[in-house]
C-alpha cells in the first residue's frame, strides 16, 4: 500500500504507535487521524499531545501536526494584546514548536505546535518534539495558575 495521504486513514495512526514505540512513548489512538501522547508532568500535573495528519508540503510528503493545548479559548474570544504580544515574543525564543489558535473538535484553543514530515521523522526526533511542546504547554499552564491538559 502506498502511504500517501489519500489512504492516510489506513496507516497514520499505526505509524505514529511504531515511531512512538521506538522512542519508548506510548501512545493512545482516539481515532484513524487522531493519536494522543499524554505525560506526567510531575506534582499531579498532565499533559497531553495531539498528533494528526494535516496533508502536504510542495514536494508532496504527508506532513503531521503535533499540538499540546494550553488553554480553550471561549467561542469567538480573542488573546489581549499584552497576551498575544507576548506568544508572538516567545514564538522567538522557542528552540522547538511555536504559539498557535487550532480549531479541534469544534473548539479553538492555543497549543504550542510543530509541524514535521511524516514518514521521515526519526524517534528520537519525534521524542524531543512531544517532550519540548508539552513542556512549553504545562509550563503556559502553570503561568496561568491551570492544569488544563
Amino acid at each position: 500500500m502506498a502511504k500517501t495521504i489519500d489512504t492516510i486513514d489506513d496507516w497514520f495512526a499505526p505509524t505514529i504507535e511504531e515511531v512512538a514505540a521506538k522512542a519508548g512513548l506510548r501512545v493512545r489512538v482516539e481515532n484513524p487521524r487522531l493519536v494522543i501522547c499524554g505525560f506526567d508532568m510531575g506534582e499531579g500535573r498532565m499533559q497531553d499531545v495531539w498528533i494528526r495528519p494535516v496533508g502536504t508540503d510542495a514536494g508532496g510528503n504527508v506532513l503531521c501536526r503535533l499540538s499540546s493545548p494550553a488553554l480553550r479559548l471561549e467561542s469567538g474570544a480573542l488573546l489581549g494584546q499584552r497576551a498575544a504580544s507576548g506568544l508572538l515574543r516567545e514564538n522567538g525564543q522557542l528552540a522547538q514548536g511555536s504559539w498557535a489558535i487550532e480549531c479541534a473538535d469544534q473548539c479553538d484553543f492555543l497549543v504550542a505546535t510543530e509541524t514535521q514530515i511524516l514518514l521521515t521523522m526519526q524517534p528520537e526526533e519525534f521524542q524531543g518534539i512531544v517532550l519540548a511542546l508539552a513542556t512549553a504547554a504545562d509550563a503556559l499552564e502553570q503561568r496561568l495558575g491551570k492544569d488544563f491538559f
